[in-house]
Protein backbone atom coordinates (compact mmCIF):
# COMPACT_ATOMS: atom_id res chain seq x y z
CA UNK A 1 0.00 0.00 0.00
CA UNK A 2 1.61 3.00 -1.43
CA UNK A 3 2.25 6.07 1.47
CA UNK A 4 2.95 9.43 0.96
CA UNK A 5 6.12 10.50 2.99
CA UNK A 6 8.48 13.58 2.97
CA UNK A 7 12.07 13.00 2.34
CA UNK A 8 13.92 15.99 3.10
CA UNK A 9 13.10 18.15 0.15
CA UNK A 10 11.13 15.37 -2.04
CA UNK A 11 7.86 14.31 -1.71
CA UNK A 12 7.53 10.56 -2.86
CA UNK A 13 5.01 7.50 -2.61
CA UNK A 14 6.49 4.47 -1.03
CA UNK A 15 5.11 1.17 -0.47
CA UNK A 16 7.75 0.07 2.68
CA UNK A 17 5.92 -3.77 3.42
CA UNK A 18 6.79 -4.39 -0.38
CA UNK A 19 9.92 -2.95 -0.27
CA UNK A 20 11.31 -4.64 2.71
CA UNK A 21 9.91 -7.78 1.12
CA UNK A 22 11.89 -7.18 -2.22
CA UNK A 23 15.03 -6.39 0.22
CA UNK A 24 15.13 -9.41 2.09
CA UNK A 25 14.83 -11.41 -1.07
CA UNK A 26 18.11 -9.63 -2.65
CA UNK A 27 21.86 -9.35 -1.65
CA UNK A 28 23.82 -6.35 -1.32
CA UNK A 29 25.00 -4.62 -4.98
CA UNK A 30 28.71 -4.62 -4.15
CA UNK A 31 28.75 -8.20 -1.62
CA UNK A 32 30.56 -10.15 -4.79
CA UNK A 33 33.41 -7.49 -5.80
CA UNK A 34 36.33 -8.18 -4.47
CA UNK A 35 37.56 -5.24 -5.12
CA UNK A 36 40.23 -3.29 -2.10
CA UNK A 37 37.12 -0.36 -2.57
CA UNK A 38 34.42 -2.63 -1.68
CA UNK A 39 35.96 -4.20 0.78
CA UNK A 40 37.07 -1.04 2.73
CA UNK A 41 33.30 0.15 2.03
CA UNK A 42 31.93 -3.60 3.44
CA UNK A 43 34.40 -3.23 6.41
CA UNK A 44 33.40 0.62 7.42
CA UNK A 45 29.13 0.25 6.02
CA UNK A 46 28.25 1.18 9.84
CA UNK A 47 30.44 4.01 10.62
CA UNK A 48 29.68 5.97 6.51
CA UNK A 49 25.98 6.69 7.06
CA UNK A 50 24.66 9.29 9.30
CA UNK A 51 21.69 8.29 11.88
CA UNK A 52 19.49 11.10 9.54
CA UNK A 53 19.91 9.19 6.39
CA UNK A 54 19.43 5.52 8.07
CA UNK A 55 16.30 7.68 8.88
CA UNK A 56 15.48 8.07 5.46
CA UNK A 57 16.49 4.37 4.62
CA UNK A 58 14.02 3.47 7.64
CA UNK A 59 11.18 5.33 6.70
CA UNK A 60 10.38 3.78 2.98
CA UNK A 61 11.16 0.24 4.23
CA UNK A 62 14.98 -0.27 2.77
CA UNK A 63 17.60 -2.32 4.46
CA UNK A 64 20.85 -0.07 4.83
CA UNK A 65 22.90 -3.13 3.71
CA UNK A 66 20.84 -4.12 0.73
CA UNK A 67 22.59 -1.17 -1.88
CA UNK A 68 21.91 -1.93 -5.21
CA UNK A 69 25.23 -0.49 -5.99
CA UNK A 70 28.31 1.30 -4.54
CA UNK A 71 31.21 3.05 -6.24
CA UNK A 72 34.53 5.10 -5.46
CA UNK A 73 35.33 7.84 -7.26
CA UNK A 74 38.30 9.65 -5.50
CA UNK A 75 40.71 7.96 -2.92
CA UNK A 76 43.60 9.70 -1.38
CA UNK A 77 46.04 8.33 1.92
CA UNK A 78 43.58 10.06 4.33
CA UNK A 79 39.95 10.06 2.59
CA UNK A 80 37.70 8.73 0.00
CA UNK A 81 34.41 9.45 -1.95
CA UNK A 82 32.15 7.03 -1.95
CA UNK A 83 28.24 7.18 -3.93
CA UNK A 84 26.14 4.74 -4.21
CA UNK A 85 22.36 4.03 -3.87
CA UNK A 86 19.25 2.05 -3.03
CA UNK A 87 15.97 1.35 -4.84
CA UNK A 88 12.48 1.40 -3.29
CA UNK A 89 8.87 0.57 -4.68
CA UNK A 90 7.42 3.67 -5.28
CA UNK A 91 7.39 6.88 -6.82
CA UNK A 92 8.69 10.59 -6.90
CA UNK A 93 6.27 12.80 -6.87
CA UNK A 94 8.13 16.45 -6.69
CA UNK A 95 11.58 17.73 -5.48
CA UNK A 96 14.36 19.04 -6.32
CA UNK A 97 17.15 17.53 -9.16
CA UNK A 98 19.94 17.83 -7.36
CA UNK A 99 21.32 16.30 -4.04
CA UNK A 100 20.88 17.64 -0.59
CA UNK A 101 23.39 17.89 1.92
CA UNK A 102 22.34 15.98 4.98
CA UNK A 103 23.43 17.13 8.51
CA UNK A 104 25.57 15.12 10.86
CA UNK A 105 25.06 15.50 14.83
CA UNK A 106 27.59 16.87 16.91
CA UNK A 107 29.67 13.55 18.27
CA UNK A 108 27.82 11.63 15.64
CA UNK A 109 30.50 9.66 13.29
CA UNK A 110 32.31 13.28 12.72
CA UNK A 111 35.73 10.85 12.87
CA UNK A 112 34.77 9.59 9.90
CA UNK A 113 32.14 11.41 7.78
CA UNK A 114 33.76 14.93 5.88
CA UNK A 115 30.43 15.33 4.37
CA UNK A 116 27.78 13.13 3.34
CA UNK A 117 24.56 14.45 0.90
CA UNK A 118 21.27 12.44 -1.22
CA UNK A 119 19.33 12.57 -3.76
CA UNK A 120 15.52 11.31 -4.50
CA UNK A 121 14.64 10.46 -8.21
CA UNK A 122 12.59 8.21 -10.40
CA UNK A 123 15.63 6.01 -11.91
CA UNK A 124 15.88 2.73 -11.88
CA UNK A 125 19.93 2.31 -12.48
CA UNK A 126 20.55 -1.33 -12.34
CA UNK A 127 17.03 -2.09 -10.99
CA UNK A 128 16.94 -6.08 -11.39
CA UNK A 129 13.77 -7.47 -13.28
CA UNK A 130 12.12 -8.94 -9.87
CA UNK A 131 12.09 -5.80 -8.44
CA UNK A 132 8.45 -4.00 -7.93
CA UNK A 133 7.66 -1.33 -10.01
CA UNK A 134 7.38 1.95 -9.58
CA UNK A 135 10.80 1.98 -8.57
CA UNK A 136 12.25 5.25 -6.62
CA UNK A 137 16.01 5.50 -6.27
CA UNK A 138 18.11 7.16 -3.10
CA UNK A 139 21.43 8.31 -4.62
CA UNK A 140 23.78 9.08 -1.60
CA UNK A 141 27.50 10.67 -2.01
CA UNK A 142 29.69 11.10 0.75
CA UNK A 143 33.19 11.69 1.74
CA UNK A 144 34.65 9.80 4.18
CA UNK A 145 38.35 10.01 6.44
CA UNK A 146 39.94 6.18 5.26
CA UNK A 147 42.31 5.93 7.83
CA UNK A 148 41.17 5.87 11.70
CA UNK A 149 40.71 8.17 14.14
CA UNK A 150 44.67 8.60 15.44
CA UNK A 151 45.90 8.64 12.05
CA UNK A 152 47.80 11.91 11.71
CA UNK A 153 49.77 10.32 14.91
CA UNK A 154 50.62 6.86 13.10
CA UNK A 155 51.84 8.71 9.72
CA UNK A 156 53.73 10.79 11.92
CA UNK A 157 55.72 7.69 13.02
CA UNK A 158 55.85 6.21 9.76
CA UNK A 159 56.96 9.61 8.30
CA UNK A 160 59.54 9.28 11.23
CA UNK A 161 60.63 5.38 10.59
CA UNK A 162 61.04 6.44 6.58
CA UNK A 163 63.17 9.75 6.74
CA UNK A 164 65.27 7.54 9.72
CA UNK A 165 65.77 4.60 7.59
CA UNK A 166 66.69 7.02 4.42
CA UNK A 167 68.61 10.29 5.93
CA UNK A 168 69.55 8.95 9.23
CA UNK A 169 68.39 10.20 12.11
CA UNK A 170 67.37 14.00 11.69
CA UNK A 171 68.58 16.62 13.81
CA UNK A 172 66.67 19.78 15.55
CA UNK A 173 66.54 22.51 13.21
CA UNK A 174 67.91 24.68 15.71
CA UNK A 175 71.28 21.92 15.39
CA UNK A 176 71.09 22.49 11.72
CA UNK A 177 71.06 26.24 11.78
CA UNK A 178 74.32 26.25 13.93
CA UNK A 179 76.13 23.97 11.81
CA UNK A 180 75.24 25.85 8.83
CA UNK A 181 76.74 29.41 10.49
CA UNK A 182 79.76 27.48 11.41
CA UNK A 183 80.31 26.22 8.05
CA UNK A 184 80.00 22.28 9.46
Amino acid sequence: MFQRVKIKDWNVEVDRESTEQAHRQKTAGFATCSCSYCAWFRDHRAELFPNEFLDVLQTMGIDPTKDIEVYEAHEDPKWAFYGGWFHANGRLLDGPSKAVPLKIAPGEKRWRILDFSIQVNGKQDLAKADFPRPIVQVNFYGNFWTQPPNWRDRLKKQWNHWRAKMKGPSKPAAQIRKEKLSGN
